[in-house]
């Protein structure tokens, strides 16, 4: 529990899964919410506000459920903030509606949202993960290579970064040579068998969606089977920590993300700076999510706590919602109820030791994106009970 001031008046509820799932991402989001907090939060300061934050463990229904009646009835929160799922925040939806209480939904963007999820009370703030997929097909055709083989892991990474790699990978005149879909079975699954089955002398790199143990599995066993063809991990496996003994990968190795790292403005540079200073790290990209919903929260405990806003001046701040986040300006898609930023794409390489990054590509225009919205909002939605079925 972070308190600002000496007596309690707002609260600010935060649930994070910190226990069980991406212990150090969750912990970095945590880090990155708290930073703004403390360099801007100076009406928090003044007017006194607690930040409870509770672990929710995996994040799955019923210890959500738990905390999140913890926050509304018990605490009494004023705004509340959660890393979950738009599938878990569904089943919750009733227990917000019924306390009239906004919910920001925060994760990577590994799903596309559905439109039975797009309901009153539940907004969504994320790193875009599937916009960046979508951009990075396109990209990638042009720019990589025009034939791809695509290795996910059952349940992995979120079925629409799958999906909308493909898509536009495709439209931009690419070949996807099909897909090796591995720990079917278990989280520990060898990957001979589906390294056997791609078609190498076809192809001109590997596009790998992996995350936590299984990613390292995939770069160990990849090494050591020894294909010739450079890797791409998807942003989600940048949230990792990826040991630098990996950056030996026969055949080259890169790393295409959000482009949190080798953006080159001075707002990111700022930021860069106040996390080395205040957190003696190099930001991630949780860092920012955790930065960027900070100001979000900020703005909303002013309205909701400070100014007594009632629940529809909150939707009216957050479909008017303007961030100056160090990736550029970040607004609302009122008619989808999330967030957009631009997206660019960066390559890191290690050179003597040390990870370097550089950017390759920035998209930067709004309308640009809602294309691409347009188009992922028409294909079959994902479920993380049956991705890939």
């Amino acid at each position: 529990m972070l308190k600002f001031g000496a007596s309690t008046k707002g609260k600010i509820g935060l649930l994070v899964p910190r226990s069980q799932f991406l212990q150090d991402a969750n912990q970095e989001f945590v880090q990155g919410l708290q930073l703004y907090l403390t360099l801007y939060g100076d009406e928090l300061n003044e007017e006194n506000c607690e930040l409870i934050i509770e672990d929710i463990g995996n994040a799955g229904i019923n210890s959500t459920k738990e905390k999140v009646e913890k926050l509304l009835l018990a605490d009494k929160v004023d705004v509340l903030i959660g890393m979950i799922s738009y599938k878990v925040a569904l089943e919750l939806h009733p227990l917000f509606e019924s306390k009239e209480k906004l919910m920001l939904i925060v994760n990577p963007g590994a799903h596309m949202i559905a439109d039975e999820a797009q309901k009153p009370y539940l907004f969504g703030h994320s790193l875009q993960c599937w916009q960046h997929s979508y951009m990075f097909g396109q990209y990638a055709a042009s720019n990589i290579g025009s034939n791809v083989y695509m290795f996910n892991s059952l349940y992995d990474a979120g079925f629409d970064n799958h999906t909308t790699f493909a898509a536009g990978f495709q439209e931009a005149g690419g070949t996807q040579w099909g897909t090796g879909i591995t720990h079917i079975l278990s989280e520990s699954d060898p990957l001979k068998e589906a390294f056997d089955a791609a078609p190498w002398q076809e192809i001109d790199w590997v596009y790998a969606h992996y995350t936590g143990l299984k990613l390292f599995q995939f770069l160990e066993e990849y090494a050591n089977y020894g294909a010739k063809v450079p890797v791409c991990l998807s942003p989600m496996a940048i949230a990792q920590k990826i040991p630098s003994r990996y950056h030996h990968l026969e055949g080259g190795y890169i790393s295409a993300h959000c482009g949190y790292h080798g953006n080159e403005t001075s707002a990111y540079a700022d930021f860069v700076s106040q996390c080395q200073k205040y957190l003696s790290q190099e930001p991630s990209p949780f860092t920012l999510l955790g930065y960027e919903s900070g100001e979000i929260a900020y703005k909303l405990f002013k309205l909701a706590f400070l100014n007594k806003g009632a629940y529809n001046e909150q939707i009216n701040l957050l479909k008017q919602l303007r961030i100056k986040s160090p990736r550029g300006e970040v607004v609302m898609n009122p008619d989808m109820q999330v967030t957009q930023a631009p997206l660019s794409i960066s390559q890191l390489s290690l050179k003597n030791g040390t990870v370097s990054a550089s950017n390759l590509y920035t998209q930067s225009g709004i309308s640009e994106e809602n294309q691409h919205l347009e188009f992922i909002r028409n294909q079959p939605k994902s479920s993380w009970l049956h991705p890939y079925g």
